[in-house]
């Protein structure tokens, strides 16, 4: 009489007992090494442990390989489901055990990092995959599922092992043509990554190449930049048909000679115009060259150049001193980025966004750069350069507001994530500011020098290095600002000025005026600055 398990589990009357609760862990494995005798760093049991995925009989034959070997960390570096002992098992137990078409169907695709019932039956040429890898999932018999409808599924990692050696063995001369089936098929469905390693791993190179370049800048403005880098080294050698990839990944990681370098000869193939325009204008940026770039028309037919467009356009703006059109191009690239559905490019104008909104209000400003930093988080994305204008953002609001050991953790964030030059220069300032603060002149100092040039802080670097002469003692008071302006911090120097030469009065609506402007946000960091 059937038991009406699902009866059961209802009336919480079933203890289930399934592989995640059989699995060992690391502590566990640990022990059971301890126990036969057999010295392993705490790396080797992670890494056997990683192996094995807590397999109990893998570990069993495991350590029986170990007993006695003459080099335990190596074998476990080594250790897979190739190792001779492990393969007999899973042979004998699990693979000759499955009807041929199952057989067939596994080692097949097992060649593939992940596999769906469609994808299997183009790689086998039947049909029904998928309830034969529902089935296998249902009977443990090491294939896992990756999602919660239960449509992609992955192999053990030590029956995968077992099974790629084994389709060498019985159809090595099928695996080129496998490859370029899983490579049609994921790029007819969206996933040019998987069928650029497909094609790779059937030595089509140039069908490779063409590939990645076709895709390199999409997969980029989806924060795929360490894929494309890791695709791109996986080829035998340098090619100019790789050309504009190498210029994509090179300008994401600020080389910018290099960068220049393969622009240059992607130019020269001809393909591509418009990308080659736009990844110039970002070139032009990150030199500094801003004429450049706002002289360009904006009206590209390609949406996804276009937002890539207006980000360059709003950035440049921004560190030219032109806020009002930054603002403009910068929320235009932010909301074309979501039409796009472009997360990547959406943190990256929300970040700059956030630095211009400092003109306005502190208050708008963080509201930004927290937006950006939760959008970047939930993707994955915080530890990357796209969110470092957030970070560098976040730590120049909280030096105003005087909270100086938050401040400092956003700007090694900032440094952490390896910004480009306005980051960096950025940075610099607030770290200047704290340490003026702090009263660390000549630390404070030496950062504002790492600041010079023409940028947006230009005139306010150039008053601050003043103010901190003053404080220092390297500078005559009367050498301060006259006027009352519109910074506090000036106001504020004009106070001690006019306290130094004794006029009081002049000195009392200084320090009035400093007050009103500080009022609003809070301001800290100008009192502190100046010793007022």
């Amino acid at each position: 009489m059937p038991l009406g398990l699902h009866k059961l589990r209802l009336d919480d009357e079933l203890a289930e007992v399934r592989s995640e609760q059989l699995r060992f862990t690391a502590a566990e494995i640990r022990e059971m090494v301890d126990t036969a005798g057999i010295t392993l760093s705490d790396h080797a049991v992670e890494v056997l442990q990683q192996r094995t995925e807590g397999w109990a009989a893998g570990l069993r034959l495991a350590v029986l390989s170990l007993a006695g070997h003459p080099d335990p960390e190596r074998f476990v570096a080594e250790f897979s489901g190739s190792d001779r002992t492990v393969a007999e098992y899973l042979l004998a137990e699990m693979l000759q055990r499955q009807a041929p078409d199952v057989q067939r169907l596994l080692l097949r695709t097992s060649l593939l990092d992940r596999v769906n019932g469609e994808l299997a039956d183009v790689l086998t040429g039947g049909s029904g995959a998928d309830k034969v890898l529902l089935d296998l999932e249902q009977e443990g018999a090491f294939v896992v599922s990756l999602d919660a409808d239960r449509t992609w599924f992955r192999y053990h990692q030590m029956f995968g092992g077992l099974l790629r050696l084994e389709l060498r063995r019985t159809e090595a001369g099928r695996i080129p043509a496998l490859h370029r089936l899983a490579a049609q098929w994921f790029a007819e469905h969206g996933q040019p990554a998987d069928a650029v390693r497909h094609l790779q791993a059937a030595g089509d190179w140039p069908e490779a190449a063409r590939l990645l370049t076709e895709h390199a800048l999409s997969l980029t403005l989806d924060g795929g930049a360490g894929t494309v880098r890791a695709l791109l080294q996986a080829f035998p050698g340098p090619s100019d048909s790789l050309a504009l990839v190498h210029a994509i990944d090179e300008l994401g990681r600020l080389r910018l000679d290099e960068a220049a370098e393969h622009l240059e000869i992607a130019r020269s193939t001809g393909q591509y115009p418009m990308v080659v325009t736009v990844l110039d204008l970002q070139l032009a940026r990150l030199r500094g060259h801003f004429d450049c770039v706002v002289a360009q028309d904006h009206s590209l037919p390609d949406a996804d150049l276009r937002a890539v467009l207006l980000l360059n356009l709003g950035v440049t703006e921004a560190w030219s001193q032109r806020p009002a059109a930054a603002e403009r191009h910068l929320q235009e690239g932010a909301a074309l980025a979501r039409e796009l559905n472009r997360p990547y490019l959406e943190v990256a104008c929300l970040a700059h966004l956030g630095f211009i909104a400092t003109r306005q209000s502190l208050t708008l400003a963080r509201r930004r750069t927290e937006e950006a930093i939760e959008l970047a988080t939930r993707h994955g994305w915080d530890d990357e350069s796209v969110v470092a204008p957030a970070y560098g953002t976040l730590g120049w609001i909280l030096a105003w507001t005087g909270d100086f050991g938050h401040a400092e953790h956003w700007l090694d964030r900032a440094r952490h994530a390896d910004g480009e030059p306005g980051v960096q220069l950025l940075v610099h300032v607030v770290a200047g500011l704290i340490a003026a603060a702090r009263g660390r002149h000549h630390e404070a100092l030496t950062e504002f020098a790492a600041a010079g040039g023409e940028h947006a802080f230009s005139a306010q670097v150039t008053a601050w290095t003043i103010a901190t002469q003053a404080r220092a003692g390297m500078l005559d008071p009367a050498a301060a600002p006259s006027s009352l302006g519109n910074d506090p911090e000036d106001s504020l120097m004009t106070a001690l000025a006019r306290c130094d030469l004794g006029d009081r009065p002049a000195a009392t609506a200084a320090i009035e005026h400093a007050l009103d402007l500080a009022e609003e946000e809070r301001l800290i960091l100008p009192f502190l600055m100046t010793g007022a």
